[in-house]
């Protein structure tokens, strides 16, 4: 497929309303990134830009006298749309426990449970705004914003430099390192690719002393794969979700934030989804583990599924006591079992109990968490103890 077929195809994706023919599909796309570029760059106003946007589509329109304004947007909001903005799910989930819901099937008032005999949440889940008009309608009270990763993978690898850094690292990494090895067989292909998390907390109005304390959280996802010059920039970068805030989820519901996440990288686990690519127009499968987890000290052992820095069992790496703590002799640690651990973890989930929990956690130091239930069909390559 030429270069040209494939812009065609793009271009005829864009849903700008009225579709414009495949002739013109090229023509289209040049004039609204115009529009864009001069909103973006050129710092032209909305309004002004909705203008070029009109002029544009009178001239284009010029070779198609069945469609007037030939398929480009009126507004540069409905161009932005259609062209640059990542496509977010929203979904409504209660501000206290986040748990998510969907638009059918939201209920008056929360009924999370933090175990089957547990009082239920019964936050309340809707709220009343007024419109511009003077009505007042029912809306959710909070919202769990999400990127598809699966859009943001066919971005990602559209482009050809990302292609080329990949076939440039592909043998390096199943030879330098014992963690690429440790993966096996997965690195055969150069989309097979491994990708490592972050998460943490932030207050959006800056650090201060005085005032309320607000928290809002981030879930991102950073390209293993790629060359450490560029695995970090901007464009490499997934941004999974936003949690909402102002407060930060504690150990029980971060579960509700998690699972969203877990689900969503399942979904790449070998053989992977297929998906176009810039040397594979047509389609290839493309798979993504998701195998190290940095976070601070808080954040790690809520997203991992551990107990707090001071509880008993204290260390996700090994068996010493909080009691122990100044023990630095490494060679008498007894490590943790991955296997064992997953184990711990699935009881931990089954407990009907809170205390029961409780005492099951003060034991293990170790709760479930659909991030790292080994067992699970969620993340197949998270070894707990070691990532």
């Amino acid at each position: 497929m030429s270069f040209k077929q494939v812009q065609n195809q793009y271009y005829a994706k864009l849903h700008f309303g009225e579709a414009s023919s495949v002739a013109l599909a090229p023509i289209v796309g040049l004039c609204v990134t115009l529009a864009v570029w001069a909103n973006l760059h050129v710092g032209l106003s909305r309004r002004n830009s909705g203008i070029l946007l009109k002029a544009l589509g009178l001239i284009v329109a010029g070779y198609d006298i069945e469609s007037p304004t030939a398929g480009i947007p009126q507004d540069i909001r409905s161009a932005y749309k259609g062209m640059l903005e990542p496509e977010i799910i929203r979904t409504p989930c209660c501000p206290t426990c986040y748990k998510p819901y969907t638009m059918q099937n939201l209920p008056t008032l929360c009924d999370w449970e933090k175990s089957p005999r547990a009082v239920p949440c019964g936050t309340t889940l809707w709220k009343q705004v007024q419109l511009r008009n003077g009505t007042r309608k029912k809306v959710p009270k909070c919202f769990y914003p999400t990127q598809s990763f699966e859009s943001w993978l066919q971005f990602f690898l559209s482009r050809k430099d990302i292609e080329d850094h990949l076939e440039k690292t592909l043998q390096r990494r199943s030879s330098t390192c014992p963690a690429w090895r440790s993966l096996g067989n997965f690195l055969l292909s150069r989309y097979h690719l491994v990708f490592g998390s972050y998460v943490d907390w932030f207050n959006p109005f800056m650090n201060k002393i005085a005032g309320p304390v607000v928290s809002y959280g981030v879930i991102v996802l950073y390209c293993l794969s790629l060359p450490i010059e560029v695995r970090f920039n901007l464009e490499n970068i997934f941004i999974f979700g936003l949690i909402p805030g102002p407060g930060a989820p504690n150990v029980w519901t971060i579960t509700n934030v998690l699972i969203a996440f877990a689900n969503m990288m399942s979904s790449f686990a070998l053989p992977g989804k297929v998906l176009p690519t810039y040397q594979n127009p047509a389609g290839t499968h493309v798979a993504t583990p998701v195998v190290p987890l940095i976070a601070d000290l808080q954040a790690i052992r809520k997203v991992a599924g551990y107990m707090a820095f001071n509880a008993t069992q204290f260390c996700n790496w090994c068996l010493l006591t909080l009691n122990q703590i100044e023990n630095l002799d490494y060679q008498s640690w007894t490590l943790r079992n991955s296997r064992t651990v997953s184990d711990q973890a699935k009881a931990w989930h089954d407990a009907i109990m809170i205390t029961h929990k409780n005492e099951l956690s003060k034991q293990s130091g170790v709760r479930w968490s659909p991030t790292v239930a080994a067992r699970s069909n969620f993340l197949p390559f998270w070894e707990m103890p070691s990532n």
